[in-house]
């Protein structure tokens, strides 16, 4: 069966919980210009911000749980065959770098699109085809990975590459999450936060190349992952109490000290 539209429509969204369960006979793409939460599909749950788009399956039953006010633009789909690993899963895809398509999903979302279903059906294929192209990284659908499980992918991933990792968001794309998603996951698995858990590697890191290398101060923080030698001696003072260079020298005066 070819990609068929069946409806599309708008709904302005208060914070809090903006719509029950429900659940539709066809895919339904919701697309947020504006607003941020969480919705709860199959028994999973999938943070979304402003500029997501949200796929669910056909009698897969969802809600919205809004933590800021916005939109949503919903567009209902038949006919419609994800590759085998999305098949019957919720799945996100961040479409505002991607104009051509927002602008699509707002044409579908008017009063024209049902005036000319023809037209509508191939622009909704060209959606979902952007879609699947920016969809959160390329492993399992988001909502088919536990809490707890993606914290503890997080947690191995930041002790491994921590120093490599920019940030939250760079952490979240690399496990085909978002950082709303990832934060909730840690806080609902109770680990310590994603930015803890880089912070904590990056240190570690940085402890290391003090105590076995002869590398500058500036160069340890580039391979760190710090931007520059001020803001680590800013983490160093924050989290250790001491500067990287007082940490050096009071390891060498140990060390000469056990030698006499």
């Amino acid at each position: 069966m070819p990609i068929a539209f069946v409806v599309g429509f708008r709904h302005e969204l208060a914070s809090g919980r903006a719509c029950g369960l429900h659940a539709h006979a066809v895919w339904e793409m919701v697309y947020h210009p504006r607003g941020s939460g969480v919705t709860h599909a199959g028994g999973h749950e999938l943070a979304f911000q402003a500029g997501d788009v949200v796929l669910y399956p056909p009698r897969v039953a969802h809600d919205q749980v809004m933590s800021s006010p916005g939109e949503d633009w919903c567009v209902q789909v038949r006919g419609f065959t994800p590759p085998p690993e999305l098949n019957g899963c919720c799945w996100a895809a961040h479409l505002a770098e991607d104009p051509a398509a927002v602008a699509e999903l707002a044409w579908l979302t008017t009063g024209s699109a049902t005036a000319d279903v023809a037209l509508a059906s191939t622009r909704v294929h060209a959606v979902l085809h952007a879609a699947l192209a920016r969809r959160r990284g390329a492993g399992p659908a988001i909502a088919t990975v536990p809490a707890s499980m993606l914290a503890r992918r997080a947690a191995r991933l930041a002790a491994d590459r921590g120093h490599e990792i920019d940030g939250v968001a760079a952490l979240a794309r690399m496990l085909g999450s978002s950082s709303d998603w990832l934060r909730h996951a840690c806080a609902r698995a109770g680990v310590e936060s994603p930015q803890r858990m880089l912070t904590r590697a990056r240190l570690a890191r940085a402890q290391a190349l003090l105590a076995h290398t002869g590398l500058t101060i500036a160069e340890i923080a580039r391979q760190s992952g710090y931007r520059d030698d001020r803001y680590l001696v800013a983490v160093f003072r924050r989290e250790l109490g001491c500067t990287p260079g007082q940490l050096r020298g009071g390891r060498s005066r140990a060390l000469r000290g056990k030698a006499r």
